[in-house]
């Protein structure tokens, strides 16, 4: 038993080029779905990051208006902003109930890219199908 063991791994002196070359194949199939993996996961962090600034942006126009209910009424109408970051604002300002008139119903539409029209006025979300990055809405 001992002397064809040693005889089977006497005959084997080194690798043939065509283990080589399947051991590459399957490495290479092995990162390249890792690869797809990674690029996949890189997409999500951006988008991600995107949905959270814009909801930021959102969250500081809700405090601006929550804390300008305090001292004042805050007038019907609907506003668009452009932001820094790139980022266009919709604020639509309603009368929330005729029991109660100085309730207002705040809502706050972010989405990505700024547009102007000719005269220089920045166009709203809703009038160029911009892509809406965050939503918020609440009554003061």
């Amino acid at each position: 038993m001992k002397y064809k063991l040693k005889k089977t791994l006497d005959c084997q002196k080194g690798i043939s080029l065509i283990e080589v070359v399947a051991s590459i194949v399957l490495i290479s199939i092995i990162l390249i779905s890792f690869f797809g993996l990674f690029i996949q996961s890189a997409k999500t962090g951006k988008a991600s990051e995107e949905i959270v600034d814009a909801t930021y942006v959102a969250q500081q126009k809700m405090e601006f208006y929550f804390n300008f209910s305090k001292t004042s009424i805050i007038p019907i109408g609907n506003y668009t902003e452009a932001f820094p970051n790139n980022y266009t604002i919709d604020i639509e300002i309603t009368k929330f109930s005729t029991i109660y008139p100085n309730l207002r119903k705040v809502l706050v539409k972010v989405c990505e890219g700024q547009e102007y029209d000719i005269t220089g006025i920045i166009k709203s979300c809703s009038n160029r199908n911009a892509p809406l990055k965050s939503q918020l809405q609440s009554i003061y």
